[in-house]
């Protein structure tokens, strides 16, 4: 796994840029907490659409027993 990031585009740095003046936090720390929060998002968003699919399973089931 590489040890560096480089990121050449203006977007990213704008953004990146913004973020480290609104926490005052340095940009390996900024950069580093933020995708741990996508990352927990992410996580979270998957784990309600497997929750919502196993419970669409067993209504499923259910229905198919009920007829």
């Amino acid at each position: 796994m590489p040890t560096k990031l480089l990121i050449e585009d203006q977007d990213a740095c704008a953004l990146a840029a913004e973020l480290v003046e609104l926490t005052g936090e340095s940009l390996r720390s900024a950069v580093v907490t933020a995708l741990r929060e996508q990352i927990a998002r992410e996580m979270a968003r998957k784990a309600r659409q497997e929750q919502i699919m196993a419970i669409t399973r067993d209504i499923a089931r259910g229905s198919r027993m009920a007829a």
